[in-house]
């Protein structure tokens, strides 16, 4: 038998140890509270003027784009969600932030080349808080429609950031978001192209919405001198940027003395958030900033709102059980395309008789 230097068994005990070690410390994590931060930490008590935005939900409790993020965020009292659009082969507009699922769910594709109900066969299978959810079939895909609903219910400003490219699109997400809203909507696109449309859409009268309760924003990834000229052109329009990518006070202060509305993303950090608000913003979108104590037990009632329509989810359904799988006692037969059980059959045909 070969026999080991005692070199070579060290290393591979001090190897085997730190293992050991990530492994313990990736369970910590995952079981690790999320840490959030008050206003009052963050040196912003009492600044009534303040907007939080939960970025894509209240990401750190659930699963980001996700119905049960968005209904934590309303509980919570956020003024507002932001999230990203993206429109179906079949022209449905859904909730996703990268042009294909296979990052954030069990699918694979991109969005604009499936159809909703094929969407709907995959399960978002990343974030946090995902296995509370998992009994529920929760973590569907939401569609817009169903983020707006949860919007409504909580009184939240939605912040709708368009992924969707070309500027054809632009009618038909203003048909879909629709009208009748009193609280404001906010649109941010990266196409200047997109918002010149949006611009030309709102102005008219073909559209039920109304433009005193629209907020345009342009997605600015720096605030650069180029952009303030850009902006200026449309003092109407504000300008929504990565706050870790803009840190220079100056700059931020010159779109500011320039009258326009900025809204910062990703602002997480308490000197961060008070350095903006020196500055004068006052729109944050964030996933750690909050106005209180945070409630992590998301609201029963918006599950109702946030629920696929019976025959897409039953299609769907249908789709993502595999046909090998062994047949549950109490499964209903419509969500398997096996057969009924024999023993069952005769007393379901006694009920219909009935």
């Amino acid at each position: 038998m070969k026999r080991f230097s005692k070199k070579a068994i060290l290393l591979a005990v001090a190897a085997a140890v730190v293992l050991a070690g990530l492994a313990a410390g990736t369970v910590f994590l995952a079981k690790r509270k999320p840490k959030f931060i008050s206003v009052e930490q963050a040196g912003l008590s009492g600044k009534t003027d303040v907007t939080l935005t939960a970025a894509r939900g209240l990401s750190a409790l659930a699963p980001a784009n996700t119905s049960p993020a968005f209904a934590l965020a309303g509980q919570n009292d956020y003024s507002g969600v932001q999230f990203e659009v993206r429109r179906t082969a079949d022209g449905v507009w859904v909730v996703m932030a990268e042009d294909r699922i296979n990052g954030t769910t069990n699918g694979r594709g991109k969005v604009e080349k499936m159809t909703y109900k094929q969407l709907l066969c995959c399960r978002v299978n990343k974030g946090h808080g995902k296995k509370q959810y998992k009994k529920d079939d929760l973590l569907t895909v939401p569609t817009l429609e169903q983020v707006l609903l949860i919007c409504s219910k909580y009184g939240m400003t939605p912040v709708i950031e368009v992924k969707q490219s070309g500027a054809d699109c632009v009618e038909d997400l203003f048909r879909c978001v629709g009208g009748g809203r009193k609280k404001e909507y906010v649109f941010v696109f990266a196409e200047e192209e997109q918002l010149s449309k949006a611009q030309e859409l709102l102005a008219g009268e073909t559209l039920k919405l109304e433009q005193e309760n629209v907020l345009l924003c342009r997605y600015a990834q720096k605030l650069s001198a180029k952009v303030l000229a850009a902006a200026k052109e449309t003092p109407q329009i504000g300008v929504f940027f990565p706050a870790d990518k803009n840190r220079k006070t100056e700059q931020i202060q010159s779109f500011i003395d320039a009258g326009l509305t900025l809204y910062a993303c990703g602002v997480n950090k308490p000197k961060q958030a008070k350095a903006l608000y020196d500055a004068g913003v006052r729109r944050f979108t964030t996933d750690r900033l909050a106005y209180g104590e945070i409630r992590a037990q998301d609201d029963p009632a918006a599950r109702k709102m946030t629920t696929a329509p019976a025959d897409a989810e039953e299609s769907s359904s249908r789709r993502r059980r595999p046909t090998t799988a062994p047949v549950k006692e109490n499964e209903p037969s419509s969500r398997t395309k096996r057969p009924a059980d024999p023993k069952k059959a005769p007393a379901r045909t006694t009920k219909k008789a009935q």
